[in-house]
């Protein structure tokens, strides 16, 4: 937390946590500002004539209840010790969030695709350009637009492009494929936004293309909240330029914007770890067809014996219990009381449970 400008007497700062938040402080999360989660203080002191920023320090527990994402938020008031302090109102609240880790049993027939635009147009230019030495590419899909595809929101787990006419001799390499997020609904649209928070989700050494569809299987699942636009990041690095190689030409659709907005740029020698600086683009928001895999693999239930897990069992929890070497489901145990149990242990092998020895609990 910081101060605007020196106090004239040392003031004091204490935080408070807004009760209309989903988290729940001592389950979910803890917050002191001295340090001990034994001995927490909510206080922080500023010094007279002192401009120092003061810290505290949030602790996040991560149970096995699938609780879904929650969050709270921090405001605070001040004691200014008869001096000039004052609470601030530019930003008198903190908002965090806090992403749930934990999965429910994937049900039999989950998984499927959805498609996006079609082959009334193609173009070479990007994403594949088999010559160059590297190239950056972003391009958006509208939630509305996968949406109305029939793609859900939970885990999506590939993508696919289609190739009109593979022209690239060499094998793309150093590849990756990156999705984050956009609030816009145009990539370009008077200026050039680039899609935030982006995650790698494929990587690959060498690949060659294929005319037709390419379909790249994430190496980790993308978590949509089926609201927001998806920005795909496509970038490689060659090392060096082909002069006689060639373009794949990819096909395009057009999203309905106008000859201004745009939903596909690139830039040509700049690699997945370097800044864009100098983009070209695409109007009309013209972007590649694309089709997209989404759900995961039904969950499959242990029925080895000699596997164990024990996991902590907070108020009303509901806990599923997952061998950690396969992830096949052993058991699922509920909490039906506000009352916070010791860890427990699931055993495959007993097929009962039982307290641990330590009783410690395992956030």
């Amino acid at each position: 937390m910081t101060i605007g400008n020196t106090p004239s007497a040392t003031a004091t700062a204490t935080l408070s946590v807004n009760t209309s938040g989903t988290a729940v402080k001592g389950l979910d999360f803890d917050i002191t500002t001295n340090g001990n989660f034994t001995s927490p203080s909510q206080s922080l002191s500023f010094p007279a004539g002192s401009m120092a920023s003061q810290p505290f320090t949030i602790r996040v527990y991560d149970d096995a209840s699938v609780n879904g994402t929650r969050s709270f938020a921090l405001a605070f008031t001040v004691n200014n010790g008869g001096g000039n302090a004052v609470a601030g109102d530019g930003k008198p609240n903190f908002s965090f969030t806090i992403k749930d880790n934990d999965v429910a049993p994937v049900p039999t027939g989950f998984t499927g695709t959805g498609s996006l635009g079609g082959t009334s147009m193609s173009t070479g230019q990007a994403p594949l350009d088999g010559r160059i030495a590297s190239q950056r590419t972003q391009f958006l899909y509208k939630a509305s637009e996968l949406t109305a595809a029939g793609i859900p929101a939970g885990a999506l787990t590939g993508i696919g492009l289609r190739i009109a006419t593979k022209n690239t001799i060499r094998a793309f390499t150093n590849m990756n494929i990156k999705i984050g997020t956009a609030s816009v609904n145009y990539l370009i649209d008077a200026a050039t936004t680039q899609g935030s928070g982006m995650t790698v989700v494929k990587s690959l050494a060498s690949y060659n293309t294929t005319s037709g569809w390419n379909d790249f299987t994430f190496d980790t699942p993308y978590i949509w909240d089926g609201i927001t636009n998806l920005v795909v990041e496509i970038c490689y690095d060659h090392g060096s330029t082909a002069a006689g190689d060639g373009q794949d030409v990819v096909y395009y659709y057009g999203d309905g914007g106008t000859t201004s907005q745009g939903n596909t740029f690139f830039q040509n020698g700049v690699n997945c770890s370097q800044a864009l600086s100098s983009v070209n683009g695409f109007t009309s928001g013209v972007k590649p067809s694309a089709r997209f895999s989404y759900g995961v693999a039904a969950t499959v239930v242990q029925t080895a014996l000699n596997s164990s897990v024990q996991q902590y069992l907070g108020p009303n929890a509901d806990v599923y219990f997952y061998d950690q070497v396969n992830g096949q489901l052993m058991a699922r145990i509920q909490n039906l009381n506000a009352l916070t149990t010791a860890v427990h242990r699931w055993s495959s092998t007993a097929r009962a449970l039982a307290p641990a020895s330590s009783g410690t609990t395992i956030r």
